[in-house]
């Protein structure tokens, strides 16, 4: 099951199709994680195929997260640091 803000609502500050959040779990053999959104401070849970999943292991802090959109879900495209 994936949840997601409005499912299809991103963070407005990050723009368009992404969201932004402190990880808080990663489910590597099911090929998920799970963001607390930083604007609504709700828990979001997206699929990520392996590279995005390796990505997250360096996250200690923020993320944002460009989705999209699959089976009823949000799918992760990739996943970035904030610079700032």
């Amino acid at each position: 099951m994936l949840t997601g803000a409005g499912q299809a609502m991103a963070c407005s500050a990050a723009g368009p199709d992404k969201h932004v959040g402190s990880v808080t779990a990663v489910d590597q053999q099911a090929g998920i994680f799970t963001i607390l959104d930083a604007e609504k401070r709700t828990p979001i849970t997206f699929v990520a195929n392996e590279q995005v999943l390796s990505h997250l292991a360096a996250a200690k802090r923020a993320v944002i997260v460009p989705f999209e959109q699959a089976d009823g879900g949000l799918a992760a495209r990739e996943v970035h640091l904030p610079t700032n």
